[in-house]
């Protein structure tokens, strides 16, 4: 199945522990503005190193505590090639996996 992009993003943010995390995201980025509603459409995970790191500390963490080198391997590849596409695709692979195995409908 071909997820959209909003998909994607949305299992970064379940993945990180749902609204409570893009919260604290949104105060770290903009602390003196008031932080209004955003929509699933307006997650900027495909678009912000600033946004898709935080999600990378924890997929690195999950990732090298078990056997997946390869992944792991790709994953800091894309970011040495500054590619944040790529970047993205594999972090929200391993996202949407993540929801899949909880039971969590994107």
């Amino acid at each position: 199945m071909e997820y959209t992009l909003v998909q994607k993003n949305q299992a970064m943010v379940a993945y990180m522990g749902g609204p409570s995390f893009l919260r604290n995201l949104l105060r770290e980025q903009k602390p003196e503005e008031e932080i209004l509603l955003m929509g699933p459409e307006e997650l900027q995970f495909h678009k912000s190193w600033d946004w898709i790191m935080p999600v990378w500390g924890k997929v690195n963490k999950a990732l090298f505590t078990t056997d997946s080198g390869a992944a792991l391997y790709s994953m800091s590849k894309a970011i040495d090639n500054v590619d944040l596409e790529t970047f993205h695709k594999l972090i929200s692979a391993h996202c949407i996996i993540w929801c899949k195995n909880k039971q969590i409908t994107l």
